[in-house]
């Protein structure tokens, strides 16, 4: 179905137009299961390749940058067999692209930056917040483990963030995700 003759069923909500885009859709009862199944098929396959802990040992020795791929690697290997059990269904059974369950190009950095930045204010005051009423404090420690250095293992890890993420916001029911997108 080409975007140019797709008809609008709901003027308001554009996830549930683009949910047209599906030759079949399930019944709404089938799609609370997969919700369930799906993560549950994620974990199992994490489980199966042995990287639901991690595969770099941390502990008290451990470095930043160690810490840091350590929760890249959980999050990839619980969340993307997730998001690959989502692709699987939407390829085969409802023959239809991912990017109709809201990952549409056209403007997707500019939304992505305009996301990231709201999401680092909305946290920077939380810290600022907290930080005001004596609730957090800079505490001394290992130089090697705070300050500066610690900035690029942080920013890696939102690759892992944003796989988690996103899996959850594609399956949420009650949200705006696949699962809200069954009828026409």
């Amino acid at each position: 179905m080409s975007q140019q003759t797709q008809q609008d069923v709901h003027p308001n909500f554009h996830l549930v137009n683009l949910a047209g885009w599906a030759k079949r859709l399930p019944h709404p009862i089938l799609i609370m299961v997969l919700v369930l199944v799906f993560p549950i098929f994620g974990e199992i396959i994490a489980d199966l390749i042995g990287l639901e802990n991690g595969i770099v040992p941390v502990g008290e020795s451990a470095t930043v940058m160690q810490g840091a791929f350590q929760l890249i690697t959980m999050l990839v290997a619980g969340f993307g067999p997730t998001a690959l059990a989502l692709w699987l269904w939407l390829r085969f059974y409802e023959k239809r692209p991912f990017w109709t369950i809201g990952l549409e190009p056209a403007g997707a950095l500019r939304k992505l930056g305009r996301g990231f930045l709201g999401g680092t204010l909305m946290f920077g005051a939380s810290v600022l917040i907290m930080a005001l009423f004596g609730f957090v404090a800079i505490e001394p420690g290992d130089p090697q483990q705070q300050g500066l250095v610690t900035l690029l293992p942080v920013l890696l890890t939102l690759i892992g963030w944003g796989i988690q993420a996103s899996t959850e916001e594609f399956l949420a029911p009650a949200r705006y995700g696949w699962a809200c997108c069954f009828h026409r």
